[in-house]
């Protein structure tokens, strides 16, 4: 029986960019449902297509895996990127998609297909129909509103420049060494439960006043955990992977001897 309102191509392919990202993160349909608060067959129909992806889930999926809006709802370039979103509860009363919404944000005749330029320059802030989604770098320059019972906040411009891994470097790497700390042994899954499974950081051994143009990902990355990474950073050079486990050691030496630590 033919379904009576069939649902759009557009929104079949949010769906199939959905599983993508799952994908490159090694996450299993299970994992990444817990991860985004959803059951995992709810899941299995925004990935093949059968229901549209609602905005607060693909607002969710783009905070936490750092995805361009714009590429989960049209395909644009670039894929990755971290964006604030400004959507009046008004629109969404209307139970409007995840595509339905950032259409609204890019204007009239928003449909990729439609598009000449597949690479648009990158995109300031809209704000259209009470929906506005701007990268996260423009939060510091623009108006804000000054909240009623609050201090007015200062506004300071911070730029930095981040080392940003491949993601195909970064999975290789955690495919290798598996989930677990290298330093200290941890793995979030056992102390966290479900939601930690799969979560790892990963630390680039070779520093970035040395960069390479291809690197092996088992030899240059290695999985920490948040604790280890910050204090292998606390230095400058940052220490090495064994000097932290040395730290490591003589803490647990002093745990065992009683001494104060």
């Amino acid at each position: 029986m033919a379904r009576k309102n069939p649902i759009a191509h557009s929104e079949m392919e949010v769906g199939g960019r959905l599983r993508n990202i799952r994908e490159w993160s090694y996450l299993a349909q299970t994992q990444f449902a817990l991860i985004l608060e959803i059951g995992r067959e709810r899941l299995a129909s925004y990935e093949a297509g059968r229901v549209p992806l609602p905005f607060r889930i693909g607002e969710r999926v783009c905070d936490r895996w750092c995805v361009n809006p714009f590429w989960l709802a049209e395909g644009m370039k670039p894929r990755m990127g971290l964006y604030y979103f400004s959507v009046n509860e008004k629109v969404l009363r209307k139970t409007r998609s995840f595509r339905d919404v950032v259409g609204l944000a890019l204007g009239a005749g928003h449909d990729a297909r439609t598009r000449t330029d597949r690479n648009p320059p990158a995109i300031h802030a809209r704000k259209a129909a009470g929906v506005e989604i701007l990268p996260a770098g423009d939060l510091v320059r623009g108006d804000f509103e000054e909240p009623e019972g609050f201090f007015r906040p200062g506004v300071a411009t911070v730029v930095i420049d981040r080392l940003e891994h491949d993601p195909f470097a970064r999975r290789a790497c955690i495919e290798h060494y598996g989930s677990v700390c290298q330093a200290c042994g941890m793995r979030f899954d056992k102390v966290y439960g479900k939601i930690g499974a799969g979560f790892i950081e990963v630390h680039r051994l070779r520093p970035v006043s040395r960069p390479v143009d291809s690197a092996d990902p088992v030899k240059e990355l290695i999985p920490l955990c948040s604790n280890c990474h910050r204090m292998i950073h606390r230095r400058s050079p940052a220490l090495s992977v064994a000097e932290l486990r040395e730290c490591l050691d003589l803490r647990g030496a002093a745990k065992s001897d009683g001494a104060a630590i």
